[in-house]
Parts: structure tokens; C-alpha cells; sequence
């Protein structure tokens, strides 16, 4: 994959961050943090399962966001778009 299309990749991906946590991408960009999956134990579907997305923050969350853990150890879980889950019942 070359050098560019992961700069856009990762542009992509931390506007989707930023918009999910109701923050703007330069505030995001502030704040170190890296990404890991978390399975969402709440909804189940057939075809596999459903991921959310786990911010793990290297210092302090931005100001205004909600965080799980204690100092040192921040997170901020993005949940799965369980919506769609729901096309059947509308």
C-alpha cells in the first residue's frame, strides 16, 4: 500500500473518530490515542459478530469527552452502528 493512500486512510479514519466522539479532527489531533476493536456484547447477529471501536488515549482524553478507566489508563469506546441491526423492525 503505498505511503499516500494510508496518509488518507488514516485522515479517513480519524474523522470518523472525531466525529463519533463530537470533537473536530484537530482537537483529535492533540491528543495521542491509538485504536483496537471491542466485540459488542449487546446485539447478535447471524452473519458474525459486531465491532466497536476502543480509543485508547496515551495521556489526557480531550476535554470533554467521556473516558472509562483511572489515570494513566483512559479509554473511550466508540459503539458498532447497532441501527442497522434494527432494518426489520421499522
Amino acid at each position: 500500500m503505498s505511503h499516500p493512500h494510508k496518509g488518507a486512510m488514516k485522515h479517513h479514519r480519524n474523522e470518523h473518530i472525531a466525529n463519533a466522539l463530537g470533537i473536530d479532527v484537530g482537537t483529535l489531533r492533540k491528543h495521542p490515542f491509538s485504536v483496537t476493536k471491542t466485540p459488542v456484547t449487546t446485539a447478535w447477529r447471524e452473519d458474525g459478530v459486531i465491532y466497536g471501536w476502543r480509543i485508547v488515549w496515551e495521556g489526557k482524553a480531550p476535554p470533554g469527552i467521556d473516558v472509562d478507566g483511572t489515570a494513566g489508563s483512559l479509554w473511550s469506546d466508540i459503539p458498532a452502528a447497532l441501527e442497522e441491526l434494527d432494518e426489520d423492525n421499522s
